[in-house]
């Protein structure tokens, strides 16, 4: 890169709430030199805006927690760090208008539950549904203090770190880092029970199968989600091959969807899908990949859940949410009738790697256990899976069979013996006459027949010769045989 002649560098006192990162760069800084050139600025520009309203003195001081102590800012002069510069630049810079124009996702009210299983949940399609949470007394009561108090005294998750409550609000308030710590607290029902009453399972994910294994033995599936603007989750697919509904209380938050077959740009899972790489945050993931979103065959789909609304993201779709404000959520994950045979065959890998949400020397075992579960509870729908996985089986054996019968045909058609080649070419003289005629046409052609003896075969000879076709005569010591003929 460019030689910088200085930098500010705000180091915070070691009591100050972790994971800020405020780096304040000279005037003479020039551009991000990573990606692919977004977010490049003439020299002095950067300095000028800081990517936001104000000096980067002002910035600075003091303002990382209400009332907190003010950083100490080092002049460092001859030195240039990309290292420290991309994750600055990310943290401050404006989330660009045309990341959020895209909405095709569709969006639908007073669904019944027919429609959205025959056009959503079994197809597999995500849809956004506006209507569903609107009596939820979350909707109006919880407000921060409301959640403060029902709290009181709790840890909650956030980062995958145990905190308090009100420390997490003091950090969500202040905070500048490139990536936000994100509230995830599966336990948040049982820290704080009476949030519990405030919200419902809308109907349309009432099935969640993975019950019958008892709220202490199933996988985890319910979310508390808190977090600023910038926080969110990057591309990623949901465990154990479940369908998930995500709830927006306050806030909102841009998806972006791609279809199970489709890895979006900038992701690298490995070959078994056990480990993802991804951008380190979420918008240098919109500066470095958005725009390649457009060029591919196939595009993600896009939209922007408000409070009110609810998404249904379908299983095995990879999706991305980014909060564009102070967002609440609750985020849920199940299992239905309709993608039930999925989950089944997904879980019967018995991949501890793979299987996940429950401890790890519970995972090789759930496929028995949620089974064992199912055949006492819901035994109609075990019956149904096996029957559905018995006839799929004799499916696949009467086309591998067909499969079979043709590349042996084709084998002999190809490669006749000399006794089948002789009785075609003694043909009758109106094939032969035929055969002559037709001798010069460029022509391709093909049939096939089942021969019911040696008889038989005679007759399906002459008839090809006739057409200037060559088939193979059925085997001597059979009585019935599949033939296959081409011509060129």
């Amino acid at each position: 890169g460019d030689s910088h002649t200085a930098t500010d560098i705000a180091v915070m006192p070691a009591h100050t709430t972790p994971n800020h990162k405020d780096l304040q760069t000279s005037d003479s800084l020039a551009e991000v030199p990573r990606g692919k050139g977004k977010g490049k600025k003439k020299a002095g520009e950067a300095a000028a805006t800081g990517g936001r309203k104000g000096s980067r003195k002002q910035e600075a001081a003091g303002q990382l927690q209400p009332g907190g102590p003010s950083p100490a800012v080092l002049r460092v002069r001859g030195f240039y760090s990309d290292l420290l510069y991309q994750p600055w630049f990310c943290a401050t810079v404006d989330l660009d208008p045309s990341w959020l124009e895209v909405d095709n996702v569709e969006r639908r009210s007073k669904l019944s539950m027919k429609d959205f299983i025959e056009q959503y949940e079994r197809p597999n399609r995500p849809v956004v549904i506006t209507d569903a949470t609107k009596k939820w007394p979350a909707m109006k009561k919880w407000s921060n203090e409301y959640l403060s108090a029902a709290f009181e005294g709790q840890d909650i998750i956030a980062g995958n770190y145990p905190m308090p409550f009100s420390t997490y609000l003091s950090y969500s308030s202040s905070t500048r880092d490139e990536l936000p710590l994100y509230l995830f607290d599966k336990g948040f029902c049982r820290r704080a029970p009476q949030l519990q009453e405030d919200f419902s399972v809308p109907p349309y994910f009432s099935e969640d199968l993975f019950s019958v294994l008892g709220e202490d033995s199933r996988p985890d599936y319910r979310w508390l989600i808190m977090g600023p603007q910038r926080s969110g989750s990057s591309f990623h697919v949901d465990p154990n091959a479940t369908s998930a509904w995500n709830a927006v209380i306050r806030g909102s938050k841009k998806w972006i969807l791609y279809p199970p077959h489709v890895v979006p740009p900038g992701v690298h899972p490995s070959a078994d899908g056990a480990d993802v790489a991804t951008p380190l945050s979420l918008v240098e993931w919109f500066l470095n990949f958005y725009e390649e979103t457009k060029e591919g065959k196939v595009r993600p789909v896009e939209c922007i859940v408000r409070e009110g609304e609810l998404i249904f993201v379908p299983r095995g779709w990879w999706h991305l949410a980014i909060n564009l404000e102070d967002s609440v959520a609750i985020t849920q994950n199940y299992v239905s009738s309709a993608t039930l045979p999925h989950v089944l065959s997904f879980l019967r890998s018995k991949r501890s790697d793979l299987v996940s949400g429950c401890a790890h020397q519970d995972r090789c075992s759930l496929y028995e256990r949620f089974l064992a579960a199912l055949r006492e509870q819901r035994p109609a729908l075990v019956e149904e899976w096996e029957a559905a996985r018995a006839e799929k089986r004799r499916k696949v054996e009467a086309d591998n069979r067909l499969a079979a019968m043709f590349k042996a045909s084709a084998h002999h058609a190809t490669a006749p013996a000399p006794a089948q080649a002789a009785s075609v070419e003694k043909g009758s003289a109106a094939a032969a006459a035929a055969t002559t005629s037709t001798a010069g046409a460029p022509a391709v052609g093909f049939s096939f027949g089942f021969v019911a003896g040696k008889g038989s075969a005679g007759g399906s000879q002459a008839d090809a010769g006739a057409a200037g076709e060559h088939v193979a005569d059925a085997p001597s010591n059979t009585s019935a045989s599949f033939a296959f003929g081409f011509r060129v």
